[in-house]
């Protein structure tokens, strides 16, 4: 029995030695990259088309994401880490499913812990993903037989609409990040405004870093959220949009329509 314990520990052991082998060296930074940078073009200006203002509170950081995706037309793009199915991740899915209805694009990269963590409550994803307009992938499935995905996780957490806004930080999309109060994380984000296409448009840099880990490193939900099916999404859909007309019904200035250029969304809002 203590031999089978030590080769079991052993091999437990040496599993996670090769799942960590990837990451024991950092790659340097290219020669290109490193030449280019400096922390000059930040303070410089050059007329940018880019307005910034940074999101501090919580509830701010949830009314104006439900805001944006309200007013979205044509595409929605969003990463995260952890999108849980709490209050603030339901009422967040709910208002991509009215956005679905309405005819958006909607693309989603999700780290897989977020179904790990999230067990038992996968059939939101599932239901979101119904629509055909909507497409959710999965970063980094875990495999067994490659032991590095157990640590290669996708830690981005930015919302990309329409073209012209993002929202980069550090909050993930659940209750400890987008409610304020005595449970609540600490941390910031950016509010990105584009005003037009342009070669330096943060914005559209964003976008296309997005389509490139879209297409880099992520598998289907249906191949990676192996414990949920589709047999609830009529009713969780139902129960989502309640959700969405409940809230728009209580606070229907959260909602309403701003000018990113001037408006304070809890910070100094100027162009950058």
């Amino acid at each position: 029995m203590q031999r089978r314990l030590t080769y079991l520990l052993t091999g437990i052991l040496l599993y996670l030695f090769l799942a960590s082998v990837p990451f024991l060296k950092r790659l340097p930074l290219s020669r290109k990259y490193t030449e280019n940078f400096s922390l000059g073009r930040f303070y410089a200006n050059d007329g940018s088309v880019n307005y910034a203002t940074l999101i501090a509170n919580n509830d701010r950081a949830r009314i104006e994401r439900l805001r944006a995706i309200e007013h979205a037309k044509e595409k929605i793009k969003v990463a995260c880490y952890r999108l849980k199915a709490d209050a603030s991740g339901k009422l967040f899915t709910a208002s991509l499913v009215n956005a679905a209805k309405r005819g958006v694009k909607i693309d989603i990269i999700l780290d897989v812990l977020s179904l790990k963590l999230n067990a038992g409550k996968n059939k939101y994803y599932k239901a979101l993903n119904s629509f055909e307009n909507v497409n959710i992938v999965v970063h980094n499935p875990l495999r067994f037989l490659k032991p590095w995905t157990l640590f290669g996780r996708m830690h981005d957490k930015y919302m990309i609409v329409e073209d012209k806004l993002a929202f980069v930080g550090g909050r993930n999309i659940e209750d400890r990040f987008l409610v304020h109060d005595a449970d609540a994380a600490y941390d910031w984000e950016v509010l990105v405004y584009s005003e037009k296409r342009a070669p330096d448009d943060v914005v559209a840099q964003l976008d296309d870093y997005f389509d490139e880990m879209k297409k880099r490193v992520s598998t289907s939900l249906d191949r990676a959220c192996l414990f949920a099916t589709d047999r609830e999404n009529a009713r969780i859909l139902e129960e989502l949009d309640g959700l969405y007309r409940e809230v728009k019904v209580e606070s229907p200035a959260n909602y309403d329509v701003v000018d990113y250029r001037e408006t304070d969304a809890g910070g100094e809002c100027g162009a950058d």
